[in-house]
């Protein structure tokens, strides 16, 4: 089985550069087992601590949710 880290790692190879919005592409697989979208935000700080991603950029978040808020856009470290 994938890890949800490897998945988002890949999310972050295939598009170089990434936000929590593009990650709900896996909300149907988490609701399957029963675990909160808000997963999301640790998987991020998860990665960010070992410093595989980092954050270089905000963007207006573009799902209804996010009410235009201001998001962090994440890449791959260097």
């Amino acid at each position: 089985m994938v890890s949800l880290e490897d998945r988002v790692l890949e999310i972050a190879k295939v598009k170089g550069a990434f936000t929590a919005d593009d990650l709900h592409v896996f909300d149907s697989e988490l609701e399957l087992f029963g675990v909160s979208r808000k997963i999301y935000g640790s998987v991020i700080a998860g990665l960010m601590h070992q410093r595989l991603i980092e954050s270089v950029a905000f963007v207006r978040g573009n799902r209804p949710e996010c009410h235009n808020r201001f998001i962090q856009v994440w890449r791959l470290t260097q």
